[in-house]
């Protein structure tokens, strides 16, 4: 960003507090009132202008310098949440040099942006809580039609897949194509088409999904909702000639039809590692619509953190949620919860904790799991810690977790069942080291004493490494 002002002596004051000898200088600005008598955005070659205007509106309301700077650089974060700006500048000047000009305190604000080309792609790899790391190839044609469309088309393959053997690490076996809407009170409209193979060697599965969604995203009251609809059809084979009869029983394919709605309150400093807020998920589902698998599911997400004395981080989380079938019907292995991993019920295997049969665990149709958490700097940069090195990512981390998976009978009373989870609880402790990537993945090396342990749980006595995006 650069900025500009013509009348120092009113805008701003330059001091220097330090000696000569560093040639330093302190940039103090003194707020005054003003008046921002233009506002324009240059750049622009396939974007509309109907489609940016709206974002800078904010700016003409300013009636000092600094809250018409605040506002400029709130107007430049929009305008790169749009997806279509390479990179925005900011320039801010007087008016008082032009001719005819009757307003003293009159200021000008110009921001200039670089569109994205009209054909871009990128090799990255992604990961998730749920799911393998994978790499992807994606293409993406950004701003097609002028008011931020975009179609996408990206091929992937996870990493670390059982099936990946040879030459085979470098064919994809997953697809999605995608268009996408942006609208001008901040909603987005998004279909698209997919096929995700996952292998779950936890009940020695694997699954296939092909089909395709549609999602609508819109604010409100300061919060992110999203409806969806989702038409999905599944296989799901066996990776093993070991597969657990009750898994068996659910091979073949089956169809998925389905609403979903999610509320997301998210009031925390920071995505991945936060010190202070609070988020709220809740997603709703109801399957069925049609053809299909008929039930209800429903999930929800909750943590808290809070900072003491400046270094020290206290967080708090809990994941929760249930299905509740229709007509008496089983839910389908796809469908249920499972419990375990290195972000969720340390100390445990990925998705290896609860009822199982052989080895090959079934999952559940109700769960919880809760953590407590501890953070502080590392202990040789203490005195260092907030100063912008990247060093300030790590943390060492101390916790403790909890949880419980099981399947209610549908012949019985669901509030009967409910006491059962509260018993056979997993838990674990332990302690460890946590980076934040790049703000982008935490990363976490603990060690980790599983301390309640229910007969068939796969556990994970010692060093355990994850890679994810959140944590309970």
């Amino acid at each position: 960003m650069v900025l500009m002002a013509k009348e120092s002596s009113a805008i701003r004051e330059v001091t220097e507090d330090s000696p000569a000898s560093k040639k330093e200088e302190t940039v103090v600005f003194k707020d005054k009132k003003c008046v921002v008598q233009k506002v324009q955005i240059s750049g622009l070659k396939k974007t509309k202008s109907d489609f940016v205007l709206p974002e800078l509106e904010q700016v003409m309301q300013s009636s000092t310098f600094v809250t018409a700077y605040q506002s400029a650089l709130d107007c430049k974060k929009k305008l790169l949440n749009l997806g279509i700006f390479d990179h925005v500048d900011i320039i801010m000047d007087t008016t008082s040099h032009y001719k005819g000009n009757k307003v003293p305190n009159g200021i000008q604000i110009l921001f200039r942006v670089k569109e994205k080309r009209s054909l871009t792609g990128e090799a990255r790899t992604e990961m998730s809580n749920n799911d393998q790391p994978q790499w992807v190839i994606r293409l993406m044609s950004p701003n097609v039609f002028g008011r931020g469309e975009m179609l996408s088309a990206a091929f992937s393959r996870k990493l670390g897949s059982e099936s990946v053997s040879g030459n085979g690490f470098y064919s994809p076996h997953d697809f999605s194509f995608a268009a996408s809407k942006p609208f001008k009170n901040g909603s987005l409209f998004r279909m698209s088409i997919l096929q995700d193979r996952q292998d779950c060697p936890w009940n020695s599965t694997s699954l296939t999904v092909r089909g395709g969604q549609l999602e609508y995203q819109f604010p409100l009251f300061n919060n992110t909702h999203t409806l969806a609809y989702h038409a999905h059809w599944r296989d799901l084979a066996s990776s093993n000639n070991t597969t657990a009869f009750p898994i068996r029983e659910n091979f073949g394919h089956t169809a998925k039809s389905s609403l979903l709605h999610s509320v997301t309150m998210d009031r925390t400093d920071d995505k991945i590692l936060p010190s202070k807020g609070y988020m709220i998920k809740m997603t709703e589902e109801l399957a069925g619509v049609g053809i299909g698998s008929k039930y209800i599911k429903e999930n929800m997400e909750l943590q808290f953190h809070k900072t003491l004395f400046r270094r020290l981080t206290l967080s708090a989380g809990f994941r929760g949620g249930f299905i509740v079938p229709f007509d008496n019907e089983q839910t389908q292995i796809p469908d249920r919860f499972f419990i375990g991993g290195p972000l969720t019920l340390r100390g445990f295997d990925m998705n290896r904790a609860g009822p199982q049969v052989d080895g090959d665990f079934l999952g559940g149709n109700c769960y919880w799991v809760a953590g407590l958490h501890a953070y502080l700097p590392l202990p040789f940069y203490w005195r260092n810690f907030g100063k912008g090195s990247w060093l300030d990512g790590f943390r060492i981390h101390g916790f403790f977790n909890a949880g419980n998976v099981l399947t209610f009978d549908n012949n019985q009373m669901i509030r009967n069942q409910l006491s059962c989870l509260a018993e056979n609880i997993r838990t674990s402790y332990g302690v460890g080291l946590v980076y934040n990537f790049m703000r982008g993945a935490r990363i976490e090396l603990n060690f980790c004493v599983p301390s309640s342990v229910v007969a068939g749980d796969k556990v994970c006595d010692g060093v355990q490494f994850g890679i994810g995006l959140s944590t309970v």
